[in-house]
C-alpha cells in the first residue's frame, strides 16, 4: 500500500462520517446506555474504522459499543479528560482529522474522472513496451550441476536433449520448451531482465524456489498491454500522488519554513 494510502484513507474516512452526520438525528437507536443512545449511525461508523470486525455477529458488535459507551461515561465521571496526557492525544486527534480534510480537499475533489483515468493509461501505456517471450528452460537442483550444464551447452551441447535428460521442471519432457509467454507474466518479466539475445542462454544460473535455471530465449514478439480496468487502482493512486505531491509543494512554496540546525 502507499504511503499516501497509508496515511489518507483512515482519515477520509473520519471525514466522510463527519459529511454524513446530518443523517445522525434519523438514526435507529439500537441501545441506551444510562440515556445515552446507540445508534445505526454509530454501528456503521464503527464497522467503517473496524473493518476486520465487519462481518461480527451484529450483537456482538452493539456489546462492543455498549462497552465502550460505558467506559466513556466512566472516563467522564472520573475527570480523565483533564489529564494533560489525554489533552495532547485529544489535540493530535483533532489535529488528524483536520489533516484529512485537508487531504480529502486535495486528492478527493473534483472527483477522479474515467476521462482523467483513461488518459492517463494511454500516457502510460505510450511509454510502455510489452513483449511477449518464447522461453525453454532447464532447472536442476544444485548449482554446481547448473554450471557444468552451462559448460556442457558452451561445448555444443544440445539443450533439449540435456533438458529431457537432466531437468527436474515440469517442462523437461518437452525439452524445456515453455511456450509463449504473456508480457504481463512475472516470468517474462525476469527473462527479459537477463538481457538476453535471441537463442541465447544465461552463462550464470538464476536460482528460485524451485532450483537453479538455464534459460534460453527462443523468440520475441510485442505484447499486449495490460487492460483498462485490470489496472484502474493503480491508475487513481497515480493521479492521488500527483495531486497530493502538486499540493505540498504549492503549500511549501507559500510558507516561510525555517529548520533550525
Amino acid at each position: 500500500m502507499s504511503r499516501l494510502t497509508r496515511i489518507a484513507l483512515p482519515l477520509f474516512a473520519v471525514i466522510g462520517l463527519g459529511l454524513s452526520s446530518l443523517a445522525l438525528a434519523n438514526s435507529p437507536v439500537l441501545a441506551t446506555v444510562n440515556g445515552k443512545t446507540i445508534t445505526q449511525q454509530d454501528y456503521d461508523r464503527f464497522i467503517q474504522e473496524n473493518a476486520a470486525d465487519a462481518n461480527a455477529p451484529r450483537n456482538e458488535v452493539i456489546n462492543e459499543l455498549i462497552t465502550r459507551e460505558l467506559l466513556s461515561q466512566d472516563a467522564a465521571r472520573q475527570g480523565l479528560e483533564k489529564r494533560k496526557d489525554v489533552q495532547d492525544a485529544i489535540a493530535a486527534a483533532r489535529r488528524d482529522v483536520i489533516l484529512g480534510a485537508a487531504l480529502a480537499e486535495a486528492v478527493g475533489k473534483p472527483p477522479i474522472s474515467d476521462a482523467e483515468l483513461r488518459k492517463l493509461y494511454n500516457e502510460e501505456v505510450a511509454k510502455l513496451n510489452p513483449q511477449d517471450v518464447k522461453a525453454s528452460q532447464i532447472v536442476v537442483a544444485d548449482q554446481q550441476t547448473a554450471e557444468r550444464i552451462i559448460t556442457e551447452l558452451d561445448m555444443g551441447g544440445n539443450f533439449a536433449e540435456i533438458a529431457k535428460k537432466q531437468s527436474i521442471d515440469n517442462s523437461a519432457e518437452q525439452g524445456g520448451e515453455l511456450g509463449w509467454l504473456d508480457s504481463q507474466s512475472e516470468f517474462a518479466r525476469a527473462i527479459l531482465s537477463l538481457g538476453l539475445e535471441k537463442g541465447k542462454y544465461n552463462n550464470t544460473p538464476v536460482q528460485s524456489q524451485i532450483g537453479w535455471h538455464i534459460v534460453r530465449l527462443d523468440d520475441i514478439r510485442k505484447g499486449t498491454p495490460p487492460p483498462f480496468e485490470a489496472v484502474r487502482p493503480q491508475l487513481v493512486q497515480i493521479i492521488e500522488r500527483q495531486r497530493l505531491n502538486s499540493y505540498l509543494l504549492k503549500l511549501r512554496d507559500g510558507a516561510k519554513i525555517e529548520v533550525s540546525n
